[in-house]
């Protein structure tokens, strides 16, 4: 964030809100003193003090993500495959009885159905499975 003593009041802001998430600042804080350099931390950016907002505190965080995606492109295929899948799976337990089609284009069902059944079928169905089914 560009000054030491903010990095290290976030550090501790963060300690504290993560020690009891569901407290107000001042149930999170110690004591008075914390409370107000809190309330003076989060003034920095309401007041336009300096550039603090949520981009400038996550900055670090996406220029280190940004640095190992530039060395591992593969990282980021990985990372959007398997989230696609990993929402497919919820949406085809919360709705099992939807048509593989919504998920899936006619060759991707098609595969996942092969796959699924082990040993390939002599024809596809002529209709998409159940996305249970697929």
């Amino acid at each position: 964030m560009g000054d030491g003593r903010l990095n290290a009041r976030l550090i501790k802001l963060a300690t504290r809100f993560s020690e009891r998430p569901m407290a107000s600042i001042p149930g999170a804080c110690g004591d008075w003193a914390e409370t107000q350099a809190a309330y003076r931390f989060f003034d920095q950016a309401s007041a336009g003090k300096r550039g603090l907002n949520w981009q400038s505190i996550l900055q670090p965080h996406m220029d280190c993500c940004t640095g190992r995606m530039a060395q591992h492109p593969a990282l980021a295929v990985y990372l959007v495959v398997s989230w696609r899948l990993a929402r497919l799976i919820r949406m085809g337990r919360i709705h099992p009885e939807w048509s593989a089609d919504v998920f899936f284009s006619e060759t991707e069902w098609a595969g996942a159905f092969i796959l699924n059944k082990r040993k390939p079928p002599l024809t596809l169905p002529k209709c998409p499975p159940t996305a249970w089914n697929t």
